[in-house]
């Protein structure tokens, strides 16, 4: 996620890449992301693989590993090199202005979970997988500790100032009320509508 993805963007987008209009790609707050090599010894780097590892784990009703587990596994992990994808493009035009949010429900949400989960069901092996719901006030779950790590360490591919677990669960604090806040105001709007 934080290496060959970068080499990816990198290799789209050299340090020396121009825009259409001739000024230099990467300038600015457009900052050019360096990758990140591995490091068992890196408190984030762990906390980034175990999180992930117990959230995946408790996906599958499998008992989650000690931090030694996951430090046996990563040290005896082999990953493949880099290898550049070809046919991949990405839209560079800024048009979030006008772009709807990636994270928007959709109606047919429901629809589409149903179909997977019954794809699931189909499978050969009896998959017997439980969705987990984001549950911040729960340290053990691993939730925060996977969000603080990923959003830091995306951040350190671009010089971003790291900030810690309470920060990140502060920020998640506020996001989910403010999302229920706005259903409850459109979902009175429109019922004042209908009245």
């Amino acid at each position: 996620f934080f290496n060959h993805k970068i080499q990816q963007l990198l290799a789209l987008f050299p340090l020396d890449a121009k825009t259409k209009s001739g000024g230099a790609f990467w300038h600015g707050k457009h900052r050019a992301p360096d990758k990140l090599e591995f490091d068992f010894t890196d408190k984030l780097h762990l906390q980034f693989v175990e999180a992930a590892a117990n959230i995946r784990a408790a996906m599958f009703h499998i008992t989650p590993g000690s931090t030694k587990d996951v430090i046996a596994a990563v040290k005896t992990a082999t990953v493949p090199a880099f290898k550049f994808k070809q046919g991949i493009k990405i839209d560079v035009a800024d048009k979030s202005a006008n772009r709807p949010s990636e994270l928007a429900v959709g109606d047919d949400d429901d629809d589409v979970i149903a179909a997977l989960t019954a794809d699931l069901k189909k499978a050969k092996h009896n998959v017997n997988i439980e969705i987990i719901e984001l549950e911040k006030d729960d340290d053990k779950n691993f939730h925060i500790a996977f969000i603080s790590a990923a959003a830091n360490l995306r951040g350190t591919n671009y010089d971003i100032k790291t900030v810690d677990d309470n920060k990140v669960k502060g920020i998640a604090g506020q996001i989910i009320p403010a999302m229920i806040t706005t259903t409850a105001l459109v979902t009175g709007l429109v019922g004042f509508e209908m009245y």
